[in-house]
C-alpha cells in the first residue's frame, strides 16, 4: 500500500504476519498522513483567502484612486468652466465698452 505521501507499507493481505503492533503502526502512519494532507489543505485555503483579501483591498485603493482622479479631472473642467465664462464675460464688456465708445464718438 502507498500513502499519498509517498511511503510504501505491505498490507496485512499481502504478508499475512502482520501483527497488532504492525497494524497499529500502519494505522498511525495512515491517520499521520491524513493529518498532513488536513493540514496541507487548511494552509492552502489560508493562503487563498489571504490572496483574496490582498486582491480585495488593492482594487478597492485603485478604485478609490479612481474616484479621485475623476474628482481632480471634474474640479480641473469646473475651474476651466469658469475661466471660460469669465474671459468670455470680459470680451462681453469690452466689445459692449466699444460700442459705446463708437456710439459717443459719433
Amino acid at each position: 500500500m502507498t500513502t499519498r505521501s509517498g511511503r510504501t507499507y505491505k498490507s496485512a493481505t499481502e504478508n499475512p504476519t502482520m501483527t497488532e503492533e504492525s497494524v497499529a503502526a500502519l494505522m498511525r502512519i495512515l491517520l499521520e498522513d491524513r493529518k498532513a494532507r488536513e493540514e496541507q489543505y487548511e494552509a492552502q485555503q489560508a493562503q487563498m483567502r489571504e490572496q483574496m483579501q490582498r486582491q480585495r483591498e488593492r482594487d478597492e485603493l485603485e478604485q478609490a484612486q479612481r474616484r479621485e482622479q475623476m474628482e481632480r479631472q471634474r474640479e480641473r473642467d469646473e475651474l476651466e468652466k469658469n475661466q471660460m465664462r469669465e474671459q468670455m464675460e470680459m470680451l462681453r464688456r469690452v466689445v459692449e465698452e466699444s460700442r459705446v465708445d463708437q456710439r459717443n464718438r459719433e
